[in-house]
């Protein structure tokens, strides 16, 4: 053909030049590729680019999902200039009438590899129609900072808009076409009985049965495990293969998550291999089943050692958020009922919290990859702004303008925002990020209380009925926070030693956790309380001085396998306290005896075997809640946990809007000390804490609302 013939010739042609194709940003215009056929894999890429809008694509497209690499663009690809694709001859080979024109932009290495793979499996199985497709690195001008930072603003609707998103992972490789066929064989299997049906509130606990075989009569459960038998005959031979196919790096790239969440019709392409990306989701349900995790245990112990957490890499690879987000998005873009999609807030902490695997070029990324995919992005309001970078402080700019509007935002604002700055800050900025700024590492911690709006009962409520935040205009600047709450006490004393560890058996330290809590309650019962403030609040007595002792050290959070995470009490917990108390000193007695014969005849007589499946052990789970916290008692008699951190000094405070209270640090006046009013005080950010005694809002009925100004 004519294009092909003219590439071949090694004219050399000059780059290519967006301003030839402009984009009206009044009308949300976009550019398209269609790729070109060929009658070689070999033949050179040739493309024609050309603009639509978003409102109404002049022809149905596809969206491409992929890994830049290391971002050297030592390839290209030849663009084929023609007059206007959308209202003239999309055949035409002119411009301004004159004769075809030829120009070239680099493209890396693995989009390179990409396209020709795409070229030819798109020719095998829609030989002569056109392949139409967007691709961030060919459709958006990366040299213009103003169009890039537009265009990423409408990529939740290019990839929403799409008829198909393509996934590629990469060439075919370690065995990854037997994993694909893997996935379609179980997949399509599952889909086929209707499992997908099950991913509702309703239905979900009768997906759950199934899986775990708990009615075997039940028609479902009888097809769903013919199924995991025919899995565990599939599966076994392909786990190591399995991990490495999880492991590709578009799995641990930010992007991919608004990417992979918006369309319907998603596809992995791996090689020449494409599924639907449902099937993947559907197979690793199987996985769940307990038949085929031991099936899948005994064969790999039979094939030799495994890496440490194997099967935990493959039952949780970094595919597992993916797949929630999408689920969650397509059921709020179908309308399901009791459906409400993910804010950019859930997005954050499913993407970071806890989690290493999601990497970005630009740090700002973190941001701006999901907010195509949150439902409140509009009410944010946040624009990306690809200005200034690698600049330090325009990086803390965009941090700050994003925690600004995710907490004082009237629709969707969040005090829960503030629970994920944490210390240290990111080295690069840490001396221009004000400190209630969280910055979004990868592994940031969790908060001891796991806030989920959408529940309609919440275990804390320290706020009271004041649901709603209530930000104050900053007297001094943007990198202030005004906010409105109430002051519960200067912390006094803080537990000597090391924060908290509990996720280790480990029986005399955590008696001397329980030691520490014990002292500070002691120092609060023989405190004064006839102050008229004191007297105010009704937390003190030696009856709230004994619930204190069993309160604390779990954040008044009670754990079990029935209930999961909830409110503890004495029935439960007071008596799990008792029960750990005894646990612990039966354990130290235990290790100091040196046969292992006598040690476990010990344990047998104890009955401890017995006790640890009575769930006796509970109230060690849940001080686990209390990680890397330190007891406190404030000045007035409140008993808590608070950041590592924390000091004599330090003020608990709860925000309007806010269920949980968090510690702050006064900030010294630039002028004489004490000359400052008490409703222009500042006062860096500490972290979040439990305090006993004002977890359902008594701190609301006894002191007055004020203003807290954070830095």
């Amino acid at each position: 053909m004519e294009t092909t013939t003219a590439a071949q010739q090694n004219l050399e042609p000059e780059n290519f030049r967006y301003a030839a194709v402009p984009l009206d940003e009044s009308m949300t215009e976009i550019r398209l590729l269609e790729l070109l056929p060929s009658s070689s894999p070999t033949e050179p890429l040739i493309c024609r680019i050309f603009v639509t809008t978003l409102d109404d694509p002049c022809k149905p497209f596809k969206a491409l999902s992929y890994v830049w690499g290391d971002g050297t663009k030592a390839r290209h690809i030849v663009v084929e200039t023609q007059h206007d694709a959308c209202h003239g001859d999309a055949e035409s080979s002119t411009v301004d009438g004159s004769e075809t024109r030829y120009s070239k932009i680099p493209i890396t290495e693995s989009l390179f590899t990409a396209l020709l793979s795409l070229r030819t499996s798109h020719e095998s199985s829609s030989p002569g129609g056109p392949f139409i497709i967007w691709i961030d690195q060919l459709c958006i001008h990366q040299e213009d900072v103003a169009e890039k930072s537009y265009q990423v603003s409408l990529m939740g609707r290019i990839y929403s808009s799409a008829a198909e998103v393509l996934v590629w992972l990469g060439p075919a490789e370690n065995n990854s076409d037997a994993v694909m066929e893997a996935w379609r064989t179980i997949g399509q299997a599952s889909r086929d009985v209707g499992t997908e049906g099950y991913f509702t509130l309703e239905r979900w606990e009768h997906l759950q049965r199934a899986t775990a075989n708990t009615d075997p009569d039940d028609p479902f459960t009888k097809e769903y495990q013919s199924i995991v038998r025919k899995a565990a005959e599939i599966f076994p031979p392909l786990v190591r293969d399995m991990l490495t196919w999880f492991e590709r790096p578009w799995f641990y790239r930010a992007w991919t998550v608004q990417e992979f969440c918006l369309c319907p019709q998603t596809f992995f392409v791996c090689g020449s291999q494409r599924i639907p990306v449902e099937f993947v989701h559907l197979s690793k349900l199987i996985l769940l089943s307990s038949t085929s995790v031991q099936t899948l245990a005994a064969y790999t112990k039979q094939e030799g050692p495994l890496p440490a957490g194997f099967l935990d890499r493959i039952m949780e690879p970094p595919s597992s958020p993916l797949f929630y987000c999408r689920l969650r998005r397509l059921n709020f873009q179908r309308g399901v009922e009791g459906a409400p999609g993910d804010g950019l807030l859930a997005l954050l902490k499913k993407l970071y919290v806890s989690r290493d695997s999601t990497k970005v070029t630009e740090y700002r990324d973190r941001i701006y990859s999901l907010l195509g995919l949150a439902v409140d992005a509009e009410d944010l309001g946040i624009a990306p702004d690809y200005s200034d970078m690698g600049d330090p402080e325009a990086l803390a700019r965009v941090l700050t303008d994003t925690a600004r509007t995710m907490i004082t935002s009237p629709t969707s604002g969040s005090i829960e925002t503030l629970c994920f700055s944490q210390f240290p800050k990111l080295p690069a900025i840490t001396d221009c990020l004000p400190s209630w700024v969280p910055d979004w590492q990868s592994g940031t911690k969790p908060s001891f209380y796991d806030i989920k709006e959408a529940n309609k009962a919440h275990i804390f409520a320290a706020c009271g009925g004041l649901l709603d935040v209530e930000p104050v205009p900053s007297p001094s600047g943007p990198e202030i926070l005004g906010l409105k709450g109430y002051l519960v006490g200067a912390i006094e004393a803080v537990s000597d030693g090391e924060p908290w560890s509990v996720q280790k058996s480990d029986p005399v330290r955590h008696l001397l956790y329980l030691a520490e809590v014990e002292k500070l309650a002691d120092r609060a019962a023989a405190k004064d309380y006839s102050s008229s403030v004191a007297r105010q609040l009704p937390i003190h007595g030696r009856h709230r001085r004994e619930e204190s002792e069993w309160r604390v050290p779990i954040g008044d959070l009670y754990w079990t396998v029935e209930k999961g995470m909830h409110r503890a009490t004495g029935e439960e917990a007071g008596r799990g306290f008792k029960q750990f108390a005894e646990y612990a000193c039966f354990f130290i007695q235990c290790s100091r005896e040196p046969d292992d014969d006598v040690r476990e005849k010990m344990m047998e007589d104890w009955g401890f075997y017995d006790k640890a499946m009575r769930g006796d052990f509970n109230y060690w789970q849940s001080m686990q809640y209390m990680n890397g916290k330190r007891p406190f008692l404030t000045e007035n008699g409140y008993l808590g946990m608070g950041p590592a951190d924390s000091r004599e000094g330090d003020v608990v405070v709860v925000f309007c809007g806010g269920r949980i209270p968090f510690v702050l640090r006064p900030v010294a006046s630039e002028g004489t000390p004490g000359t400052v009013h008490v409703d222009e005080q500042r006062f860096q950010f500490v972290g979040e804490a439990f305090c006993d005694g004002i977890m359902d809002g008594e701190i609301v009925t006894s002191t007055e609302r004020r203003n807290f100004f954070l830095v």
